[in-house]
């Protein structure tokens, strides 16, 4: 339908009333953009005049450019280990039949699970100095010292691509699921597979995977947990203890700048590459792809493949915890002295879900369907919390809500809630635009005009059609929420600790098992909570 057909109808029938869109408009503004924008001033300013002395005394540092270059390095590893395991992944999983497939298609998010830190601990234990992976190769090849170096950015990288490829991996199976099987057959039938996959079918996945690559790299930038405890010097790192040690918020601010450049730059990049890129989309009357049966020595080698990155992602680190937890009395001890830091965790995690889910959608509604300069640059805006440091955006709401006014924010778990709900709207945004991206437009179009009352169609029509990406969206906010680490260590409220920030805490005073038995509950408690969600998903979605 031409493009001014839908501007006259768009005129008369709404999408979603506006006092929606700026209710959820100023949400965003006041959650997840004014803290940085309240730090950003601050940090032009000393005893209330203008001045540079923070940026001049960063900026002197010799500090600083290693700094940026180590923690670049650091995501730029992750991401491109992500892309060398997850995209291969993705595509054995969506267009092969092997022995596996089904549980693998299953278990592959479980490493988003596994908080990062805790990704850590498993390794260190393993792959540590003093790991036991490490010491059973000294004496097996009797070498001098251990053949594994952990402790070092290629190590952090590698855990880091760890935990978080099954974004990539998620992403890319939305793109190749969503696509109609008629794109690939007529070419399938003259041309060899490889350059089907490279001519036809990696093109029309690409602003997934791009944006999975640019998900892992902007998470594993702004990480603190990982190089903090595999002692690689980062920008994340560096800022917090600028904060907690120094109380220098000016300095710490001046010191993130050069972050957020960097992420706003790699996230604009995105932004202009996907504008110019086409969905795959779910038409009436499209095709899905069936899994090709594989010869037997192939589909071997595609459940080895597979096997193998799920058992290095998920049975090696569970493992570790297992042995590290060493009996059930460490998981009695671990409900004794954990249980409220746990139901705290969930609540806020579920509450973070349910406040991200609906205020992702009635924004990404917004502007989805109002297509104006205005929405372009909100939609650019929208990618600004991903820009900011964890540790950054805690020092924000410690500024903007610790006052007496708003001490039952501040003081509460509510602080805990919206510092979750800043931290992944962006992702969350993201993952219902892709939703909405594969809707076929006459499918809307028709809702629109069969149906003008905005709350009836919000329920019967809007819903069922991206309820698969709002139980998406709220099952990876779900997850990251339990695992919250570098705004939650600024502004936990007295006694409404975290399990996260428990485990955290006991790492650093040698509770071994004590802190595996909390991880394993962890991890638990994110299984079964997203478990539940999906098998939803499963049986009654679209």
């Amino acid at each position: 339908m031409p493009e001014n057909s839908n501007q006259k109808r768009g005129s008369f029938l709404k999408w979603q009333p506006d006092a929606v869109s700026w209710m959820a408009l100023a949400l965003f503004m006041v959650v997840a953009v004014l803290p940085f924008m309240l730090m950003l001033c601050k940090s032009f300013s000393i005893e209330g005049q203008l001045s540079f002395q923070n940026y001049n005394t960063v900026f002197s540092d010799s500090r600083v450019a290693g700094l940026l270059l180590k923690s670049f390095s650091l995501s730029a590893g992750a991401a491109l280990l992500s892309l060398i395991f997850g995209v291969p992944f993705a595509l054995v999983l969506a267009r092969f039949d092997f022995v596996g497939r089904k549980i693998s298609s299953l278990i592959y998010l479980v490493p988003l699970f596994i908080p990062p830190h805790v990704h850590a601990l498993a390794w260190i234990y393993l792959f540590g100095p003093q790991g036991v992976i490490n010491k059973s190769l000294m004496n097996i090849l009797h070498l001098p010292e251990a053949p594994v170096h952990l402790y070092s950015v290629f190590g952090a990288a590698v855990v880091l691509a760890l935990s978080y490829f099954p974004i990539l991996v998620l992403l890319t199976l939305t793109g190749l699921f969503s696509m109609d099987a008629r794109m690939e057959e007529p070419a399938s039938m003259h041309h060899r597979p490889l350059r089907v996959l490279r001519t036809i079918t990696l093109p029309l996945i690409a602003p997934y995977i791009g944006a999975g690559a640019v998900f892992v790299f902007i998470f594993s930038f702004f990480n603190y947990g990982v190089p903090s405890m595999l002692r690689v010097p980062s920008f994340p790192v560096e800022i917090f203890t600028r904060f907690s040690a120094y109380y220098d918020e000016g300095g710490a601010t001046a010191l993130s700048l050069p972050m957020v450049a960097v992420a706003l730059l790699l996230m604009g990049l995105q932004w202009q590459f996907m504008k110019k890129k086409s969905f795959v989309s779910t038409a009436s009357g499209s095709r899905k792809s069936t899994p090709r049966k594989l010869p037997q020595k192939y589909a071997l080698a595609a459940s080895c493949f597979v096997s193998l990155i799920l058992l290095t992602a998920i049975a090696l680190p569970l493992c570790s915890l297992l042995i590290q937890s060493a009996s059930l009395e460490s998981f009695k001890v671990a409900l004794q002295t954990s249980h409220r830091e746990i139901l705290t965790t969930f609540f806020v995690a579920a509450a973070a879900a349910i406040v991200t889910t609906a205020l992702a959608y009635f924004l990404t509604m917004y502007i989805h369907n109002r297509r104006s300069s205005f929405t372009s640059m909100l939609d650019i805006c929208t990618y600004l919390p991903f820009a900011f440091p964890a540790a950054l955006f805690g020092i924000g709401l410690i500024y903007l809500w610790n006052r007496p006014a708003t001490q039952i924010v501040y003081g509460t778990i509510l602080i805990l809630i919206i510092a979750c709900t800043a931290r992944f709207i962006p992702f969350a945004i993201r993952i219902i635009n892709f939703r909405l991206q594969q809707i076929s437009p006459s499918l809307r179009e028709a809702a629109l005009m069969h149906e003008g009352r905005w709350s009836k169609r919000f329920l019967c029509i809007d819903m069922p059609l991206v309820r698969r990406g709002l139980l998406i969206c709220a099952v990876i906010t779900f997850i990251f929420a339990t695992s919250e680490l570098g705004a939650t260590l600024l502004v936990i409220p007295p006694g409404q600790g975290t399990i996260a920030l428990k485990i955290y805490t006991l790492m650093h005073y040698g509770s071994g098992p004590l802190v595996a038995a909390q991880s394993l509950l962890l991890i638990g408690m994110n299984l079964l909570a997203s478990s539940i969600l999906l098998i939803g998903l499963n049986k009654n979605c679209v």
